[in-house]
This record gives structure tokens, sequence and C-alpha cells, in this order.
């Protein structure tokens, strides 16, 4: 039903758009999921959880009487004041510098990546620990970071904070202007107008009503960047997990399935993903698959699979099976998106994206550019297709689908 595909896609990246976790937008979507899933004769559960909503009006850097528009860094706390300003462009030159009160100016290797929200509990490298609490021990007054293009999306420049539990004020600018901005004198204006406030939203869970003890987990994160309508990332997951949703809702499944459209993967305290995990905690040897959909679809590309715990011959029954069918083929691994929580539980995950992820999808991810034109309905019907195809063909180890019953082979 390409009809459905296009409502649902219209409805997620053009009506409603924009839908960051805890805004109106993302209770819009919220509200959409849970009644297409009821009429389709699915349960819903809801977890409810704090959040914080981000504004930002304009902010500036002025120095020698010459003003540049800068960046806030999502969720950082404002400031504004007149201050000196120090460049710092290694670990090394931060650890000698009197930051106290000052403006200190990130740049070089230090602003390479962005630096993982501060205690992320699913990956938190020992070297953006240390960063952090670095600057922390320092206090400066704010951080101005001097940023390129961001390698894991479309922006350029990014931030390299996006963490509303990182308290000190930090703004961005493109490192372009970082060789003019030293050649100056060492006071500054600067103006970071920034502001959270705090918000409510919920993690939905979908399920069918078998109540077998195990299950197949499909999951695809339905929140958004601010300033992006997220079409690709990841408004085309949501869709191909709601024809999966469609597909599936008359079938007779041996395992119990749960649809999670996870609210919160771009949001620094990833708050639906934690309430869900915590629920699960104790049946994680239950889930016999997890299917993880991100960014796919794009017009210009088929549907790239990888693989996570599978046993070699296991994984080699997928791979035969999608040669069979058209415009899917097998992508490498990576481990930015939802499926990796999972994965470093040693659960078997399959992931779901574009096969020009890295090469053509995020050159448009977080950014205005993500729009619905760039999007292939006919992909998504057909990847939907393909996806429940694995659990209806006999793919899930250790079981047959066969009618109304798993048995054991």
């Amino acid at each position: 039903m390409i009809e459905q595909v296009k409502r649902n896609m219209n409805v997620i990246a053009s009506q409603i758009g924009v839908r960051p976790v805890g805004t109106e937008a993302n209770a819009s979507l919220l509200k959409y999921v849970k009644a297409l899933a009821s009429s389709y004769g699915y349960k819903t559960t809801t977890l409810p959880f704090e959040c914080k909503i981000w504004n930002k009006g304009v902010s500036n850097l002025t120095i020698n009487n010459k003003t540049y528009g800068i960046y806030p860094s999502p969720f950082s706390q404002p400031y504004k004041g007149e201050c000196e300003i120090i460049f710092a462009d290694s670990v090394e030159t931060l650890q000698k510098a009197d930051c106290a009160g000052k403006v200190v100016a990130i740049c070089g290797t230090l602003a390479n990546d962005a630096i993982m929200p501060k205690n992320f509990p699913f990956f938190f490298p020992e070297e953006h620990k240390f960063l952090i609490e670095l600057l922390e021990s320092k206090q400066p007054a704010a951080i101005l970071a001097f940023t390129g293009k961001q390698p894991m999306s479309g922006l350029d420049p990014f931030p390299l904070f996006e963490d509303g539990n990182f308290l000190i004020p930090s703004a961005y600018i493109s490192q372009s202007y970082l060789d003019e901005i030293k050649s100056f004198n060492k006071r500054v204006e600067i103006n970071i107008d920034s502001h959270t406030q705090p918000s409510e939203s919920e993690q939905l869970i979908i399920w069918n009503n078998l109540e077998n003890k195990e299950r197949i987990v499909i999951c695809a994160h339905m929140d958004s960047k601010y300033n992006t309508p997220a079409a690709l990332d990841n408004g085309a997951g949501v869709a191909v997990l709601l024809e999966m949703m469609r597909i599936l809702k008359d079938e007779q499944k041996p395992f119990d399935i749960e649809f999670v459209p996870f609210n919160s993967e771009e949001y620094y305290g990833v708050c639906g993903q934690l309430n869900y995990m915590n629920r699960i905690n104790n049946e994680l040897t239950n889930i016999k698959l997890v299917i993880n959909i991100d960014s796919p679809c794009h017009k210009d590309s088929k549907t790239a699979l990888s693989f996570y715990n599978f046993t070699d011959d296991v994984k080699q029954k997928y791979v035969d099976y999608i040669k069979t069918r058209g415009n899917v083929v097998t992508g490498p691994e990576w481990y930015a998106g939802d499926h990796a929580m999972f994965a470093f539980r040693g659960i078997p995950c399959l992931a779901v994206t574009s096969s020009n992820l890295f090469d053509g999808v995020l050159e448009l991810s977080h950014t205005p550019k993500d729009t619905i034109e760039n999007v292939d309905y006919e992909l998504i019907k057909n990847t939907a297709d393909v996806l429940v195809g694995i659990i209806t063909n006999n793919l899930i180890e250790g079981y047959k689908y066969c009618n109304n019953s798993a048995l054991s082979v």
C-alpha cells in the first residue's frame, strides 16, 4: 500500500517536520503513531520521562569593534559579558592555561570531533571524560569552539558540545575565522543567547498480544535535531516501521513483536532509550533479534543491512535471502544508532540504512536539507517487505515460522 507509505511520510516530515523530544511537534507524532497502532489492533504502553526544550536567540562575539555571528551550543547555559579570550589547540595547552573567568577558544585537534554528552550511558570515551573534567576544573566563563565539517552529519561548522548536563556556557563558529580572531587583542564581548525549559515526553512501545516468552524488537528513532525536518534521519525509518506494523498486524507470529519508535535518540539524555532498557533489563535473553532502522531509503540508494552478533552460518542465511530481493545489499557495520545498545550486550542485531549513508545521506543529516524530496517511497515499501520476509521465512535462529506455531530446529 504505497499510498499509506506516502501518507505516513507526509505527516512525519512535512506536516509535523522538526520534532525534537519534548516539543509539541514531537507529541503530535507520538499521538499519530499511537493512533495508527491502535487502528491495526496493537496494544500500546508508554513510559513517561522528563526532558528539556532548547531555545536560542541571536548570539555574537565582538572584538576590536568587529562583530561575528556565533552559534550557541544546543542546551547551553546563557552567558553575556566582556573578558579575556585565550586559545587552546591541545590538551597540553589547556592544562597549562589560566582559564578562570575567561573565554576559552578551543581549536585545532581539540575541535576535530564532537564531544559525547557528559556521562553518556552507552558510549563515553575516556578522552572525552578527561576533557570535560579538565574544562570544569579550569572554570572558564564560557567556551567558543572553532569547528569545521562534522564527519557524521552535514553540519559545517558543528557544535562541539550538545549537552544539557555540561554547565559551562558554550558556542561555536567556523574555523575559517580562527586566524583573524587570533590576530586581534585578547579582550572580547560575547553573548550566548541560549535557554532551556523543562518539558515532558514519553517512550511509546507497541506490541501484539500473543504473550510468547521470546520476542523480536523492531525500532526506529522518531525524534529529530532542531532545525531539520529529518525526512531521512529518521522519518523514513519510522515509515518503514509503520509499514511493517501494518503488514504484520494479521500475521500469525511465533514471537512477540515489539515496535519501538525510540524517542530521544537525538537528545543528549536519551531518556526514552534508558527507560526502555531499564524496563526490559531482566528480559534481554528473551530477545531473539533487534531490527533497527535509521536513515534508510534515500532516493539514490539501495537498502543496506549490517549484522551484529550472528554466527557465520546464520548470517549467511540472511545474506542468501537478501540476494534474492531487489534493491537490498549487505553494508558495513556502524554503531551510531540504537542497535548499538543491544549489540554491546551480545544480542543479535540487524541495522538497516541507506547504502550511501556515508557518502550521501550524512551530508543531509541534521540540516534543513533533509527534506521529503530525498526519500524513495517505493524503497520504503520494498524495505518493509524484505524485513517482514526475514521474520516470516524461517530465518530467525532456532525457529521455523509455521502458521500458528514455532517449531524448534
